[in-house]
């Protein structure tokens, strides 16, 4: 499985250690299940284009379906959506008053 990506390879590299923002192999892995044995992102920054593997998708999946299990656990015990993103994803986002990142408190 490859998504392309117009992003540098380390942060795609950093998105792979552990699961969070970057969910979309990680879903794909867990719609197609076993099915799926690679998978990698493909940087296509600044006119280079390099392959950045997943090293382990099915762990990544796994660990991914934890957590969103967890979270819909949460919601649907009452608590509330929490604003999701990183400042890298959310800096030039147009939407961003929409998902009250900028009022979001811990």
């Amino acid at each position: 499985m490859v998504d392309y990506k117009a992003r540098a390879v380390k942060p795609l590299q950093d998105s792979l250690q552990v699961p969070g923002e970057d969910v979309q192999l990680a879903v794909y892995t867990l719609l197609w299940g076993d099915a799926v044995t690679e998978a990698m992102f493909l940087s296509v920054d600044r006119g280079e284009v390099k392959a950045v593997p997943s090293e382990d998708i099915q762990v990544l999946a796994q660990a991914t379906s934890t957590r969103l299990a967890a979270m819909f656990d949460s919601l649907a015990a009452g608590a509330r959506l929490r604003a999701q993103g990183t400042e890298a994803a959310c800096e030039y986002c147009e939407a961003r008053g929409l998902c009250r990142k900028d009022h979001w408190h811990d």
